[in-house]
């Protein structure tokens, strides 16, 4: 049922809806609700999308037991009855039990490939779940903070953080002769920028930046094989930039992870967090950008009526 109703809905969407499903990126300005309006069936398909590869998982790994189960009932059944029935005295050769025990799963074997590359074919226009669980709250709360109808600026790129566009820099070490051999990539994902003008004049930006680098190394086992390990790892950077008009006090000064830069027209207050991750595009709590911004706040003396 799960995946008709996301077959359905894939249906109902629009050209420009599917492509975003298939290469999710977003560059422009629009009001936080325009935005939200936009994106409202994009996460229904993702939320159907995401039980259809529950029930997909769920369907495959059914599967792939009944093979050792098809497998073993044939020859528990074949010796069975060889055993009650022991000689000529059975009417049923006890091989064909076994036959048909290899026949059940060889025939598990071919479904369980089908399944697989059934929900790989699902799991290809799967959203990451940034979009539901970072991106889509904070646009909610910019809903609230900001005047009706006023825009926010977003750049998204949730095409992948190991993306070919994105690679920034490889190093290699040693050589295939001459083990060792390293192979160090580098890849720069700035996958959300938020930028906006609050009620007071003010611009709040928020930023998060994954860098990634992935090691390749091969080296000799002690019994002289080659040995290949993939290692990978995540450093995050979420940042929060509010710039506020020069008339308006600061308070305190810079403290760890927060830098004041005051200028003639405009004082500019950074707020940064540095995270490691061991999986790319794993989605930030909300509450933890939205902490970097009241922090940046922190440092802005309030505005007193005349």
């Amino acid at each position: 049922m799960s995946v008709w109703q996301a077959r359905q809905t894939w249906a109902e969407l629009s050209d420009t809806e599917r492509a975003f499903i298939q290469a999710p990126k977003l560059d422009g300005q629009a009001p936080p609700a325009d935005w939200l309006q936009q994106l409202a069936r994009v996460i229904r398909f993702d939320q159907e999308v995401g039980t259809a590869l529950k029930h997909l998982s769920r369907i495959t790994l059914a599967l792939l037991l009944g093979v050792p189960v098809s497998a073993a009932g044939g020859f528990l059944l074949g010796l069975g009855l060889e055993v009650v029935l022991p000689g000529n005295s059975s009417p049923i050769d006890p091989g064909v039990f076994v036959g048909l025990g290899v026949v059940a799963a060889m025939g598990f074997v071919v479904a369980t490939v089908a399944s697989m590359i059934y929900r790989a074919s699902w799991n290809a226009v799967d959203v990451p779940d940034v979009l539901t669980e970072t991106v889509v709250p904070l646009l909610q709360v910019l809903e609230l903070e900001l005047p009706a109808g006023a825009p926010v600026s977003i750049q998204l790129d949730l095409t992948g953080t190991a993306a070919p566009d994105k690679k920034v820099d490889e190093r290699e070490t040693g050589s295939w002769s001459a083990l060792p051999h390293r192979v160090d990539t580098w890849y720069r994902d700035p996958w959300l920028v938020l930028d906006a003008g609050l009620f007071d004049g003010s611009r709040l930006q928020l930023a998060i930046l994954d860098t990634m680098r992935k090691r390749k190394q091969t080296k000799r086992s002690l019994s002289g094989k080659r040995k290949t390990k993939w290692k990978t790892k995540i450093k995050r950077r979420i940042r929060a930039r509010l710039s506020v008009r020069s008339d308006r006090g600061l308070v305190g000064v810079a403290g760890e992870g927060v830098e004041v830069r005051p200028t003639q027209k405009r004082h500019h207050i950074t707020a940064e967090l540095r995270e490691q991750h061991t999986t790319a595009l794993c989605a930030t709590p909300p509450d933890q950008v939205v902490a970097l911004a009241a922090r940046c706040f922190a440092h802005v003396a309030h505005e007193t009526g005349a």
